[in-house]
């Protein structure tokens, strides 16, 4: 994957960096399922689209009976699936990197840039399927991370942005997301 941090992807980066920060700040100090502004700060940053209000009350009270906890992705997937009837495999990844940010998050720009395939919705085991493409997508970061190209990005990333007491994957994760 090449990747190069220019000026212009700084200032985006340090946009969705200040965004990201504010949301983290808040996640353990208020009740997620209840709270509105931290909820519409959430669904703003990753996008989240339209949904109807039982989903985002399912989605938050589910985040906030994770927080602290060490949960699998495929388990968020599966709560989230059986919960309302949805297969969302970004949003179970974005629930999970929020709650430990040692993982990566599943959308379109990063399953490009590691020319990945979400599994067809006709698939049998798509779930399954889900969480295979998944660990690829956590393979694919921790490997990328250990080069040396990416760890000459990772340092710039922090002298841009210091004290940014950002794990690896998350700084690669925001870079990523503004290779479009």
């Amino acid at each position: 994957m090449k990747i190069e941090l220019v000026k212009a992807n700084i200032d985006k980066i340090g946009i969705g960096l200040k965004k990201y920060n504010t949301i983290m700040d808040e996640l353990y100090t208020v009740d997620v399922s209840k709270n509105l502004n931290f909820q519409r700060m959430y669904n703003h940053f990753y996008r989240m689209g339209r949904r109807s209000e039982v989903y985002y009350t399912l989605y938050f009270a589910l985040m906030e009976s994770l927080k602290g906890k060490d949960v699998s992705y495929s388990y968020i997937l599966q709560e989230i699936y059986s919960s309302t009837g949805r297969i969302e495999a970004s949003f179970a990844s974005k629930l999970l990197a929020t709650i430990n940010p040692s993982m990566p998050v599943w959308d379109k720009f990063v399953l490009q840039n590691f020319n990945l395939k979400a599994p067809y919705y006709y698939s049998s085991d798509r779930l399954v399927k889900i969480a295979n493409v998944y660990k690829e997508i956590e393979t694919r970061f921790q490997e990328n991370i250990e080069t040396q190209q990416w760890i000459e990005e990772l340092e710039k990333f922090d002298d841009f942005f210091p004290g940014n007491n950002l794990t690896q994957v998350k700084k690669a994760d925001l870079i990523i997301w503004q290779m479009r």
